[in-house]
């Protein structure tokens, strides 16, 4: 039996990685100051909400279509 940690600490990389957006926040602010690297967080964090946003907008209009419904099986349920 593998206990529940192995698991929790094989993810860890895979949760932990640092992208282009957090080097750009961290080197700005660590250059100029809190503020602009704030602003710059600020700013990823909408964009990734309006990715978001246009990703729950192609799925229920795809979510329309009763193949699709049938492809994704019992983890989409129709009202």
């Amino acid at each position: 039996m593998v206990p529940a940690s192995y698991g929790f600490f094989l993810s860890l990389p895979l949760c932990l990685d640092i992208g282009i957006a957090n080097v750009a926040i961290i080197s700005l602010a660590l250059s100029h100051g809190f503020k602009p690297g704030f602003v710059l967080g600020l700013g990823t964090c909408f964009g990734d909400l309006f990715y978001a946003a246009l990703a729950l907008a192609g799925m229920s209009v795809l979510l329309q279509f009763t193949p699709v419904r049938w492809l994704c099986g019992s983890a989409v349920r129709s009202c």
